[in-house]
């Protein structure tokens, strides 16, 4: 009895220690040990890099611009002001079910 627990504990420690590596967590790319990277930080890939992974696709890659684009000139170099629609944007602001 004592020698299958030995086993068992010794079994245990072992795969415990092979598994160890796996349950760490990789460093989180963004700044300050953030979990996100958004534009315009370090962490987030060129322009140059997207067009590269766009073309691994077939050019399948769309270019998502936040709803409250419209209220700004540009976004990312993209003219995006648009009145009418950014008193649409303030109006909905707050309503979960409006696209």
């Amino acid at each position: 009895m004592k020698a299958s627990i030995v086993f068992l504990a010794a079994a245990i420690g072992a795969s415990a220690l092979e598994l160890e590596p796996l349950a760490r967590p990789p460093k989180p790319p963004g700044p300050n040990g953030s979990c996100r990277c958004f534009p315009g930080e370090p962490c987030w890939p060129s322009a140059s890099d997207w067009s590269s992974l766009n073309q691994t696709v077939g050019g399948r890659l769309i270019r998502a611009i936040p709803p409250g684009a419209v209220c700004y000139d540009s976004f990312e170099g993209i003219p995006t002001r648009d009145d009418a629609k950014c008193a649409e944007v303030a109006a909905q602001w707050t309503n979960a079910s409006w696209t």
